[in-house]
C-alpha cells in the first residue's frame, strides 16, 4: 500500500513538472503578422522555405491572396526587428499593420488610410519573381 502511495506521488509530481515547463515554453512565443509584397505562389513558398529556418521561428504561415505572413517565434532568440531584417535579406520587405486602425470596422477611417492596413501595391518584386520574366 505504502509502495503503491510513493508511486502514485512520484507520477503527480512529474506531470506537473511537465506542465510547468510546457507553460514555461509557451509563454517564450510571440505571434506577429507581417505585410509582405508576394506577388506569385513562388514568392509565398521562397519565403516560408527561408524565413522557416532563422533563429526562434517556430511556425510561418504565407497568405498569399492576403499578402501577409504569420510568424510564431521564441522571443528568446529572436526580435520583430531581426525577422524583418530576414525578409530584407531576400529581397521582401515585410512591414507591421497599424493595429490601432486595422481593427474590424475602422479600416476607412483610419488616419493613415485604408493602405496602410494592407500590404503596398507596386513594390518592386524581387529579381528572381517568375511573375517578373
Amino acid at each position: 500500500m505504502k509502495t503503491k502511495s510513493i508511486i502514485l506521488s512520484v507520477i503527480m509530481l512529474m506531470s506537473f513538472a511537465g506542465l510547468s515547463a510546457q507553460s514555461k515554453k509557451d509563454s517564450n512565443k510571440e505571434k506577429v503578422v507581417f505585410n509582405v509584397s508576394m506577388h506569385c505562389q513562388s514568392c509565398a513558398n521562397k519565403i516560408e522555405k527561408n524565413i522557416a529556418f532563422e533563429k526562434g521561428v517556430k511556425d510561418l504561415n504565407a497568405n498569399l491572396e492576403k499578402q501577409t505572413v504569420a510568424v510564431t517565434y521564441d522571443k528568446r532568440k529572436t526580435d520583430v526587428p531581426a525577422l524583418q531584417a530576414a525578409f530584407k535579406k531576400i529581397g521582401y520587405e515585410a512591414t507591421l499593420p497599424d493595429a490601432a486602425c486595422c481593427a474590424e470596422g475602422k479600416k476607412a477611417n483610419c488616419k493613415h488610410g485604408e493602405a496602410a492596413c494592407t500590404p503596398s501595391e507596386g513594390k518592386s518584386q524581387p529579381a528572381d519573381c517568375p511573375s517578373k520574366k
